[in-house]
């Protein structure tokens, strides 16, 4: 399973989500404002996120070299999707 999150409230992850759950959780979108409080919030987590909308949110250089954070591409995000089926998206 893929956790998906797009939104601007992480705290919504907690019903998908617990702290010592080891679920990929893949952030984009809005969601990235909310990076610094998922990564606090649940540190066992595999955290991926899409370089480009780091890159957007001006974000990119406060998470560059987090090593809990791994930063994809479209291409990544398309290869994680299939491998990690279902995917839940959280909005």
């Amino acid at each position: 399973m893929l956790i998906i999150f797009l939104g601007s409230q992480s705290e919504q992850l907690r019903s998908y989500f617990s702290d010592s759950d080891k679920t990929p959780l893949l952030i984009a979108q809005a969601g990235v404002y909310e990076l610094a409080e998922i990564i606090n919030k649940f540190p066992r987590a595999k955290l991926f996120v899409i370089q480009r909308d780091l890159e957007a949110a001006g974000l990119i250089s406060t998470f560059k070299n987090n090593p809990k954070v791994s930063m994809i591409d479209f291409e990544e995000f398309v290869s994680l999707t299939i491998k990690h089926s279902p995917c839940i998206t959280v909005q």
